[in-house]
């Protein structure tokens, strides 16, 4: 894959609150999400500077559980 410096993508998803904007190292994203064996994953923010914890969504297990940091994002 080939990685850039900027990228945006708006996701549909169920969430209620104000809306986020979270930057992340997207080869960290990837591999993290490479290592899901489902379709479906779960992702929790609590805030735009906070890690984001994923996990498989039809897994009760926390085996495939990872972390991913955010990045500051300048706005203009």
């Amino acid at each position: 894959m080939d990685f850039g410096k900027v990228a945006k993508e708006k996701l549909i998803a169920k969430y209620i609150g104000e809306d986020l904007v979270i930057g992340t190292d997207a080869e960290w994203l990837v591999n993290c999400l490479s290592h899901c064996i489902t379709d479906s994953v779960w992702l929790t923010f609590s805030k735009p500077n906070r890690a984001i914890l994923i996990r498989e969504a039809e897994s009760d297990e926390k085996d495939n559980l990872m972390l991913c940091m955010p990045l500051m994002i300048a706005t203009k």
